[in-house]
């Protein structure tokens, strides 16, 4: 079943903190690593431990790593990252955390995402925290994450820039529009590593109907007189139907409508684009044009602008939240004489809706036994309905 995860940062958050607050909630350490080991990483260790931060418990995770003396930039890590074994999900939420990343450090320094070199992000420590994240997210099969607000700091840390504020340039810019509110703290709270999963990863609401089931708590190497320096990950469900999804439209009566075809299979790309299509309109002097949508996940707002403006000839475009009602959704297996195939199953309060066949693996079967797609999906369905019951 999907779940819902709620990122209690009050007193801030760390990249390592987020995954030992996972580990606190169940993910066994034994299946972190082996998922880790499919990076063609250098030897390394984890350690945890339960320390107390101002009387409250949580798991601190120690990476033990050889000292590592070169960067990364992000083609390598995303090479790494796309031609390693990990699942696709895991594969996909740990790119986009480092395309924020790097996003922001072009913003900052100036310069193209991919002449972006990591320093501290680029070691290894940071790539178990981003890669063990996304990992964590598979695991207990979270599709939601919200957050509560970001506490606004002051100071100064030194990195391998020099002396920078201790809300770093980085992290600010991933930050940007999200809710906050001002703390006494002089230090840094909100690491550029832990700005990055949230801007990939949590939408900025933190007022909604949640049920949890279970809390996990993470805390890092600072001690604070003022607070605990933890943060906690809430695991459950959204309690309503509704979720709220951003949709993008734009008129187009100028573009030669082949061009679409490219959009799309770019478009469908997107981890978090729901659908795309386009109608015919009729537009000004009685021109025949097209009204070209998106639903997307609001975080992924500026990556299918940035698709549609590329692979277009519009000039602007329109956005909005709508509000959207789904069923539940689980791919399962039913056993044919043609093999097995998988079943899109849809439950309301655990009622079965639907259970349909996938047309690709139908026509796959086909083409390959020699038989019409149509009797294929005949028997599927057959065994479907025998299967899957209202009753």
């Amino acid at each position: 079943m999907k779940k819902t995860a709620y990122f209690d940062i009050t007193f801030g958050a760390a990249g390592d903190m987020i995954l030992a607050a996972f580990i606190d909630l169940g993910m066994p350490l034994a299946h972190l690593i082996n998922e880790l080991k499919k990076l063609p990483l250098p030897e390394f260790r984890l350690s945890v431990e339960d320390v107390k931060k101002n009387a409250i418990t949580a798991k601190k995770l120690d990476v033990i790593c050889p000292d590592e003396h070169h960067h990364r930039d992000f083609g390598a890590i995303r090479k790494m990252i796309t031609r390693s074994a990990l699942g696709e999900s895991v594969k996909s939420a740990s790119v986009r955390i480092f395309e924020r990343l790097a996003d922001a450090e072009a913003q900052v320094h100036g310069s193209a995402r991919d002449e972006v070199t990591f320093h501290e992000v680029g070691a290894l420590d940071s790539i178990i925290d981003i890669v063990g994240i996304a990992i964590a997210l598979e695991y207990f099969n979270i599709t939601d994450v919200f957050h509560s607000a970001i506490p606004m700091t002051g100071g100064i840390v030194t990195c391998a820039h020099g002396n920078i504020p201790a809300m770093s340039p980085a992290a600010s810019w991933l930050l940007k529009g999200r809710h906050f509110y001002t703390s006494d703290v002089i230090g840094e709270l909100t690491t550029p590593t832990a700005a990055a999963v949230i801007n990939a990863l949590a939408e900025n609401d933190a007022r909604r109907d949640f049920t949890y089931e279970a809390i996990g708590s993470g805390t890092g190497t600072k001690d604070f007189e003022t607070h605990p320096n933890i943060m906690r990950i809430f695991l459950g469900k959204t309690t309503r139907d509704n979720e709220s999804v951003t949709v993008i439209e734009t008129n187009i009566d100028d573009m030669n409508p082949q061009l679409f075809e490219n959009l799309f299979e770019e478009l469908f790309s997107c981890d978090g684009l729901f659908d795309a299509f386009v109608i015919p309109v009729t537009m000004k002097k009685s021109r025949p044009g097209f009204l070209l949508k998106a639903i997307l996940t609001k975080n992924s707002l500026t990556e299918v602008s940035d698709l549609i403006f590329k692979n277009t000839t519009t000039i602007g475009l329109r956005h909005y939240d709508v509000e959207r009602i789904t069923l539940d959704r689980t791919l399962e297996k039913v056993a044919t004489k043609y093999g097995e195939f998988s079943v899109k199953v849809a439950r309301r309060g655990g009622e079965l809706m639907n259970a349909s066949c996938e047309y690709d693996e139908c026509k796959a079967t086909a083409q390959k036994l020699g038989v019409s797609v149509k009797e294929v999906m005949n028997h599927v369905n057959a065994e479907i309905n025998k299967n899957y019951s209202r009753d």
